[in-house]
């Protein structure tokens, strides 16, 4: 299998070497788009294209121009495929990507070049999304260094923002729509200075989905992919060593039933083992379910914590967050409800952060 490398956030003469093949496709205006990106998350940048698939994932482009226009793809129509996009930081907009899709911004301030920023709000089972071509009259420059602290998140659809915001389906009935970017590792990203790695998946779990499927990419499977459902691509740890490694697993096990106890500990034990040696310098910590209540909820929260005190190191800590209840038709967590789960968090991780 083909692994891709320096693919985090990402200083403009390291992106370089990965990409000069992709240059000679680009408008001949657009040279400088790709040696001066910066991208936190996990992306795949291969011949002309850079690939988004993982929730929450970032892009940067600064250009001293008025203006610039970029082209997007996508790999399948959903309509929850976007992302969220800041204009010299001003207040976040919405693009829904629709096949090829362009996007036009403008600086409001004339003289002002433009510092743009994107984070990809839906989920990785909607669809890839594509960056394909970028344009500036003048060119593009780097944009300011990303902050040091890293942070990693490891989850299912929780993680990824699910039932942060909403809309009115066809039926005229109200649906759950996710955006990464009002999930909990973004509020506890800016809260805390610190870049953001979303690698989650809605409805999967440890060793099981959410309709109690083994054979498929769970956690174990897509933590180590650039893009989950792609296994010819694999992440490489050393381009991305986080501070801290945040791990929200069980929901989607806990769906169809209570577990059994001693083989589902032990396939987490081995997975928190893989994740220590891939992340040695790093603060682990195992996370209660805010969705699993009741008996479910009290098992969960046994077996994770049984997991993090068998390691028998402060370096692996479990973490309890509340129950959220999300609204009448989704019970994911809501937007306000993720910013009370990272006002929970926050203390924790910002004492190992300081």
């Amino acid at each position: 299998m083909k692994s891709i490398r320096s693919l985090g956030i990402i200083l403009s003469g390291l992106l370089l070497v990965l990409c000069i093949p992709a240059l000679k496709t680009w408008n001949t205006h657009t040279e400088t788009a790709l040696t001066n990106l910066q991208i936190e998350g996990r992306a795949l940048v291969i011949d002309d294209e850079v690939r988004l698939s993982f929730p929450g994932s970032q892009l940067r482009l600064a250009t001293p121009s008025p203006y610039m226009s970029l082209s997007f793809d996508e790999t399948q129509s959903h309509a929850d495929s976007a992302f969220d996009y800041q204009v010299n930081g001003g207040d976040w907009k919405t693009h829904y990507i629709r096949g090829r899709s362009l996007l036009e911004v403008s600086s409001e301030t004339p003289g002002e070049g433009i510092r743009f920023r994107l984070i990809r709000r839906s989920e990785a089972w909607q669809g890839d999304i594509i960056l394909a071509d970028a344009t500036a009259a003048d060119g593009f420059v780097k944009s300011p260094p990303p902050p040091k602290m890293r942070l990693l998140f490891i989850g299912d659809s929780i993680t990824a923002g699910a039932g942060t915001t909403s809309r009115v389906n066809d039926q005229g009935e109200r649906e759950a729509v996710s955006n990464a970017r009002l999930a909990y590792p973004r509020l506890l990203g800016d809260r805390l200075n610190a870049q953001v790695h979303q690698v989650a998946y809605g409805g999967r779990g440890l060793v099981r989905d959410w309709q109690g499927i083994t054979d498929t990419n769970n956690a174990p499977q897509f933590y180590d992919r650039v893009m989950p459902d792609n296994p010819d691509h694999l992440w490489d740890p050393a381009d991305y060593q986080a501070d801290i490694v945040s791990v929200m697993l069980g929901t989607n096990d806990f769906n169809p039933g209570i577990p059994e106890r001693k083989s589902w500990t032990q396939a987490y034990k081995d997975f928190v083992s893989r994740i220590r040696t891939d992340y040695p310098k790093a603060q682990i910590f195992l996370i209660s379910s805010p969705m699993t209540g009741d008996e479910k909820g009290d098992a969960l929260k046994t077996y994770v914590r049984e997991v993090a005190e068998s390691f028998e190191t402060p370096s692996v800590q479990y973490l309890q967050v509340s129950q959220y209840y999300g609204e009448a038709w989704d019970s994911h967590p809501t937007a306000a409800e993720h910013e009370m789960m990272a006002d929970e968090l926050e203390p924790a991780f910002r004492a190992v952060l300081e």
